[in-house]
């Protein structure tokens, strides 16, 4: 398994900086974040000649760029999904040209398009089956897009859709390789999911995971390895069960690790290796 972080980690660094952080604490890759005002300005609208000068100053560090982090939401139908999957294109884009495995996304709270609502447009009651139906409906819908570009789908364990359960749901219906889970492991356990339960649905559709300690199911009770409630070694000896060699990536905010980059960047990443080294031991 590899190390990288967010870099909500380091969101006033410029791409030299996070390069020149990310090897000196001894990471493998970087997750960029976009529509954050993250300084090291690689967007969905950053010349193409910007982002393979930036691709290629990674490559030739050594490092990886696993996943493009963004916000869009596929839990929606309509006019409303069909945005999402537009906009999710120069996306795609932006993460093939930065050699990038993956798009991370969201499937958000669900939202009803009023001009397709069956009945009332105010009823706020959607269904979980309707939720999942579409998200899965607008995953599938630009699935092979995605392939085409060599670039996966990674559905977050997140917001409406927390549960191992949830995202195994909308997977399975997509059905199609390109669409993978990112499990950020806090959502389930914290919301109600056993971890017994959470390894039995996600079992062997895992391509990234965000992977933090944490007090309580409020993000901003991430925490140092060790001071929260999470399974941790369990997670990891299941994970290398699994076979999984993708990344353990550091998603955190603000000072919850520390009061800057330089503090909490090596804080992770050491606590993270004595985890490993405890369940590889």
């Amino acid at each position: 398994m590899k190390l990288s972080f967010m870099t909500f980690a380091c969101p006033e660094w410029t791409v030299a900086e996070i390069i020149d952080g990310a090897l000196c604490y001894g990471y493998d890759g970087v997750e960029v974040r976009v529509d954050s005002n993250h300084c090291h300005g690689l967007e969905a609208d950053t010349p193409p000649e910007v982002r393979q000068r930036a691709a290629q100053r990674f490559a030739d560090a050594g490092l990886e760029i696993p996943c493009v982090a963004t916000s869009l939401k596929f839990a929606r139908n309509g006019a409303a999904g069909q945005a999402e999957c537009a906009a999710a294109l120069p996306l795609l884009d932006l993460a093939a040209d930065l050699g990038a495995r993956g798009l991370r996304v969201f499937g958000g709270e669900p939202v009803r398009d009023p001009a397709t609502a069956e009945g009332s447009a105010d009823d706020p009651a959607i269904a979980r089956e309707d939720a999942i139906a579409w998200a899965a409906h607008n995953l599938s819908a630009i699935a092979v897009e995605a392939q085409a570009r060599g670039v996966a789908l990674w559905l977050e364990t997140h917001d409406y859709f927390r549960l191992g359960r949830d995202v195994a749901a909308v997977i399975q219906q997509v059905n199609h390789p390109a669409v993978r889970c990112n499990w950020d492991v806090m959502h389930p356990q914290l919301n109600g999911e056993d971890f017994s339960q959470t390894k039995q649905f996600l079992k062997g559709i895992i391509a990234h995971t965000h992977f933090h300690d944490a007090r309580s199911a409020d993000a901003n009770s991430i925490c140092p390895f060790g001071e929260g409630i999470l399974p941790l070694p369990e997670m990891l000896t299941w994970l290398q069960e699994e076979g999984f060699k993708g990344y353990l990536s550091a998603e955190y905010f603000g000072n919850s690790l520390g009061a800057d980059p330089d503090e909490s960047l090596p804080l992770w990443a050491d606590g993270c290796r004595r985890l490993l080294a405890a369940v590889t031991a």
